[in-house]
């Protein structure tokens, strides 16, 4: 699969090829009388293989639907693995199109948004792990307005020593499975031992200075805000990004 870069934005340019190689696809750069099946250019485009970069990474998903042989998708599954830096991981009509880690529960819609947006298709199923149910639940209900959601069992699907890697493979895994289609939003109450645990985690994480109050743990458990968000608002100094 030969891909060619032209590149007359510099901007543009760095940041398309920084993303082909975190993505891992080979490239060269254009040189005109070259062959190559796909030309991503920042530049105008000059036949049906080329793509116009204008946003780079939305230029690279648009190379990958062209490299699996598709204009649109018949089937988008979205895989979330909840927690507090949830992983998300993209199928599309079977073909894993790419994974990544949202910053927090926040971020995850928006996300989403983001991956029906790039790659359009004829259904989009979002399918969220059953672990972590505080968050779990709180995604559901922001997804369900929206989308297509089914609740997945992640039992056997963490593998990976890292845990950035667990939640990957997780994410993977759970975009693949067949769950149970949720046709109403889930409860979101908070027990006092989960307030208890987030309490506990504030303290670990402070090193002992700082149990935030309940008030605040209880939107850290809802995904409202981070746990560094409630350290910071409880005078913890600045978040950690």
């Amino acid at each position: 699969m030969k891909v060619a870069v032209e590149i007359t934005d510099f901007r543009k340019g760095y940041l398309l090829m920084k993303e082909l190689r975190e993505r891992e696809i080979p490239f060269s750069m254009y040189a005109p009388g070259g062959s190559y099946e796909y030309i991503l250019t920042t530049s105008h485009p000059r036949g049906e293989n080329w793509i116009y970069v204008d946003d780079p990474v939305r230029a690279v998903r648009h190379l990958l639907l062209k490299m699996c042989g598709k204009e649109r998708l018949r089937e988008l599954w979205i895989g979330i693995d909840p927690g507090l830096t949830p992983a998300v991981a993209v199928v599309g009509d079977r073909v894993l199109l790419e994974r990544t880690i949202a910053r927090d529960v926040r971020n995850v819609v928006p996300l989403v948004d983001e991956m029906v947006d790039s790659y359009p298709a004829e259904r989009v199923v979002v399918k969220v792990g059953a672990g972590d149910r505080l968050r779990r639940n709180a995604l559901v209900n922001m997804l369900i307005k929206r989308y297509e959601v089914m609740l997945v069992s992640e039992r056997n699907t963490s593998e990976g020593a890292k845990k950035s890697v667990r939640d990957l493979n997780a994410a993977e895994n759970i975009a693949f499975a067949e769950g149970r289609i949720l046709h109403a939003p889930l409860s979101t109450e908070v027990s006092d031992g989960d307030l208890k645990e987030i309490q506990r985690m504030s303290r670990v994480a402070s090193g002992g200075r700082i149990t935030i109050p309940r008030a605040l743990a209880r939107r850290v458990a809802l995904g409202e805000i981070t746990l560094e968000d409630a350290l910071l608002m409880s005078g913890g100094g600045d978040p950690v990004r």
